[in-house]
């Protein structure tokens, strides 16, 4: 069952609070975000 959008919204910004916080601004990856989250990120 596929989330909803509002739940895969959350999920994506909890992912980025936390790449940011590891990664730093440069550091962190919309594509490795989008992928913790099981998505791809669209072109």
């Amino acid at each position: 069952m596929s989330r909803s959008a509002g739940g895969r919204r959350h999920a994506l910004i909890e992912e980025a609070i936390r790449a940011f916080g590891r990664e730093g601004y440069h550091g962190a990856s919309l594509d490795r975000i989008a992928s913790a989250c099981g998505i791809r990120k669209q072109t």
